[in-house]
């Protein structure tokens, strides 16, 4: 996605692998968030539902263990739908 399209409280979906620090945690790859920080020099806090110890706080924007940063490159926009399958909704 481009900078300008990208706004807190989005629903994003990640494109691109990225490993967390932690070589035992699941990659975020395909895995939606919620846009909860946009930096100037291209990157973005990402927070998940779901509690993952190899996540982290998103540079301060996320629960600990939810959060993520990532470079607008790699993410695409997500669905409602998207959401719902997560959390478990219709």
């Amino acid at each position: 996605m481009h900078e300008s399209e990208v706004k807190v409280g989005d629903l994003v979906r990640i494109t691109k692998e990225s490993v967390y620090y932690n070589q035992n945690s699941p990659l975020i790859r395909n895995k939606v968030a919620t846009i909860m920080h946009v930096f100037h020099e291209g990157s973005i806090s990402l927070e998940f539902v779901e509690y993952d110890s190899g996540l982290n706080t998103g540079n301060g924007y996320c629960k600990s263990g939810h959060g993520w940063s990532v470079r607008h490159s790699d993410i695409e926009s997500a669905t409602p739908k998207d959401w719902n399958a997560i959390i478990g909704g219709n």
